[in-house]
């Protein structure tokens, strides 16, 4: 006869035994059961979101693409963080822009603008070890299309989550935005100084005159200030190490 070590224990004491064993199995499987309804909410709400942020970016792509923009997120935000009048964008097409303006700000600011998909993955590989190196947040590696978006749709707030969304945005909206319009736009929605958006805003702002008449070294100048617009103007760049490197370099690719 086998061996059940239930029979020598006390009628009583071996019904609880079992009904323990009984709850414990249905603990466990209802545990099992919340646990996989949970990841599964879980998976569903990234893929909402995901959903959500394609949806966002492929509207204001497309929008974006023949309208030109009357506000901004980014105008929004410093107007209502930290009291900035914002000035009238002074809208200048991109055919009134000229050809050398145009490829200074692309080989300065995104060489691989024409080529990239929207993000580029070399440039912010790049900018993450050199960030992680000097334990602060120094450089984002955005590509044009990145600026953009962020200007137009998102804020200024330095996170992973913000720039992961700016990355799903920036290829969503290059899939349906020529590389033309996004130059287009970017230089005429870029932040040149507090309340200061666009390359024709900053001329009459800074100069008080038309792109079309500044001189080689204006617009070098304003081309070096939109690396830090709040804390520069034309005039004063030159106490910063950094910006007189940029601003020689400008020179140098003339």
């Amino acid at each position: 006869m086998a061996f059940a070590p239930l029979s020598i224990l006390p009628r009583d004491t071996s019904q609880r035994v079992e009904e323990h064993t009984a709850w414990h199995g249905r603990g466990i499987r209802a545990v099992g059961f919340i646990a996989s309804r949970s990841f599964g909410a879980l998976w569903a709400g990234i893929g909402l979101a995901h959903l959500v942020i394609f949806l966002v970016a492929l509207f204001a792509g497309l929008l974006y693409s023949v309208v030109n923009p009357p506000i901004t997120s980014l105008m929004i935000e410093r107007h209502i963080a930290y009291h900035v009048r914002i000035h009238l964008v002074r809208f200048i097409p991109l055919s009134q822009i000229p050809k050398s303006v145009q490829t200074m700000f692309v080989r300065v600011e995104n060489r691989t603008f024409y080529t990239n998909p929207g993000i580029d993955i070399a440039a912010i590989k790049y900018a993450w070890e050199l960030d992680r190196r000097l334990g602060y947040w120094a450089l984002g590696g955005s590509t044009i299309t990145q600026q953009l978006t962020r200007s137009l749709l998102l804020s200024t707030n330095k996170s992973f989550g913000r720039k992961y969304v700016e990355a799903l945005m920036s290829l969503t909206i290059n899939l349906v935005m020529s590389k033309q319009r996004q130059l287009e736009l970017y230089l005429n929605y870029i932040e040149w100084g507090k309340g200061i958006f666009g390359i024709q805003t900053a001329a009459y702002a800074q100069y008080g005159k038309p792109l079309s008449q500044l001189t080689t070294d204006q617009i070098i100048r304003l081309a070096v200030i939109i690396s830090s617009p709040w804390r520069y103007n034309v005039n004063d760049f030159f106490s910063n190490k950094g910006m007189v490197e940029r601003y020689h370099l400008l020179w140098s690719i003339q």
